[in-house]
């Protein structure tokens, strides 16, 4: 019994930070229900393999109906609190914003985890974790001169500056509801979570030991007892003796007798230190190394790469890394010695849960079925927004059109939104005749799938005569029954 347990929270699905969010809580003991849309999230993962979505159980509610809606707002009603990781606003355009949910439930705790903020000048601008770590100083900081930034992965915004404050907030805000009795918003960015994680960076800034450029300070590969390097055998290690004693048995393993290495924090001798230890490390072979300095007080360590992970003896030991039918993943952590955290179970399928959920959450048996009925039509649904060229070039690529007609045999209602003139109407007769063709004078392709929040797949529109923009793009909001309909055919 993990120390969240009897906390109950409702996760309306997401990518990347929001899930990683969820996972932690999931791990801790926390009754976490996502709610996916109707088919899965192609992008987020759909089963096991799906680490992200470990230890929740799930179910499928079409958010773009009143029934649906209304099947959240019930579930919310129960809960202490709510993860969303969509753009500011969207959560509104549903109606289940902030405002609508805490009247319903005035302990809720409303968790939202965006890139930007939910306000300023960036809040409604797309954007991924290099960019919020860039203007957060993270990106700046990593690489060297020569190169330029290194991105490192999405560590640092998606899961440090994200999923991991976001938890840290939800855990907080609960704590806060049981003193006060009220609810509160969170408002989440993973811009100031990664101003936050580099506080450490900035404290040396201000105290003048971080004054270099890019890669040529002490703890950022500038040092050359702190860094990697190559072996023989073409692996990489890492030293981090940066305290006096560590540094001394540095020199002491690795013979550094010349006067150069007693002046371990002169910039000017880093490069040539770097050059000789470079040297020395391509002697050995990483296994070699590990064998002699793997457990000395050097601050050292091999570098792994993702297929060693499990074979560490340290790993091992303390079961760092788990494998599941094949699937390497973390274990929870940290380690509580009373209530231990647990994974829950695997990640399942979009919808798996529906009739054990909303009867255990106060359903009635034809409400449930009611809404799974919903669930499964939604998924049977296709809607193309095509711009005003975007018709000519779907009926004009035959993979394409291909893809489209064949959904349609398959029994996948299809509705197209369009601009149509004299130029577009003579292309109708290549479509299906289940296709139903709808013109709008208003459309804009772009906005209007944003605002819907679907995953989006865009036609392919590199031979599209009439050029390109956002006037002839075709957009494909997806469903489960298209994504199989594509099984053989890739636009």
């Amino acid at each position: 019994m993990g120390p969240l347990t009897g906390i109950k929270i409702v996760e309306i699905v997401g990518i990347g930070p929001a899930p990683h969010c969820c996972m932690i809580l999931a791990d801790m003991g926390a009754e976490i229900i996502r709610i996916d849309r109707p088919g899965g999230n192609k992008v987020g993962g759909t089963d096991e393999t799906a680490v992200l979505n470990r230890g929740r159980k799930s179910i499928a509610l079409d958010l773009k109906t009143s029934e649906g809606v209304a099947a959240t707002r019930r579930l919310i009603q129960k809960a202490d609190a709510l993860v969303e990781g969509f753009r500011p606003g969207v959560m509104e355009r549903l109606g289940l914003g902030p405002e609508v949910c805490l009247k319903d439930n005035e302990k809720l705790v409303f968790g939202r985890m965006t890139g930007w903020g939910q306000d300023g000048p960036l809040s409604k601008v797309a954007g991924h974790d290099i960019n919020y770590i860039a203007l957060a100083g993270a990106l700046g900081a990593i690489g060297d001169k020569e190169r330029g930034p290194v991105p490192p992965l999405n560590l640092i915004g998606d899961f440090g500056g994200g999923g991991m404050m976001l938890a840290f907030g939800i855990v907080c805000g609960i704590l806060e509801t049981k003193n006060s009795g009220k609810g509160q918003i969170i408002d989440a960015s993973m811009l100031e979570g990664s101003a936050l994680l580099m506080a450490g960076v900035l404290m040396a800034k201000n105290s003048g030991s971080w004054s270099y450029p890019r890669g040529e300070n002490w703890h950022d590969g500038g040092a050359a007892f702190y860094g990697t390097y190559q072996c023989a055998d073409k692996e990489w290690i890492c030293i981090g003796s940066l305290e006096p004693q560590f540094y001394n048995l540095l020199r002491e393993i690795l013979e550094l007798r010349d006067p150069i290495w007693d002046k371990q924090w002169d910039h000017d001798s880093w490069p040539e230190q770097k050059r000789i230890l470079s040297d020395k490390f391509k002697k050995k072979t990483r296994s070699e190394w590990t064998s002699i300095m793997g457990e000395l007080d050097i601050c050292f360590a091999p570098v792994l790469n993702l297929d060693e992970l499990m074979d560490h003896p340290h790993n091992k030991a303390r079961s760092v890394f788990i494998e599941n039918n094949g699937n390497i993943q973390p274990s929870p952590a940290p380690r509580f010695s009373r209530t231990p955290g647990q994974i829950q179970h695997p990640a399942v399928k979009p919808g798996e849960n529906n009739d054990e959920v909303l009867e255990k959450w106060g359903f009635t048996k034809l409400e449930i079925k009611n809404l799974k009925k919903m669930a499964e039509d939604a998924e049977e649904r296709l809607i193309l927004l095509v711009g005003q060229y975007g018709i000519l070039h779907l009926c004009r690529n035959p993979t394409a059109l291909e893809a489209v007609n064949t959904a349609a045999l398959r029994g996948v209602v299809i509705q197209i939104i369009t601009h149509l003139d004299s130029r577009t109407i003579r292309f109708f007769n290549e479509l299906h005749e289940s296709i139903e063709v709808r013109h709008s004078d208003e459309l804009e392709s772009l906005g209007f799938v944003r605002d819907m929040s679907e995953v989006v797949q865009y036609l392919n529109i590199e031979d599209n005569p009439v050029g390109r923009g956002k006037d002839d793009a075709a957009l494909i909001i997806e469903s489960q029954a298209f994504a199989e309909s594509l099984s053989l055919i890739h636009i």
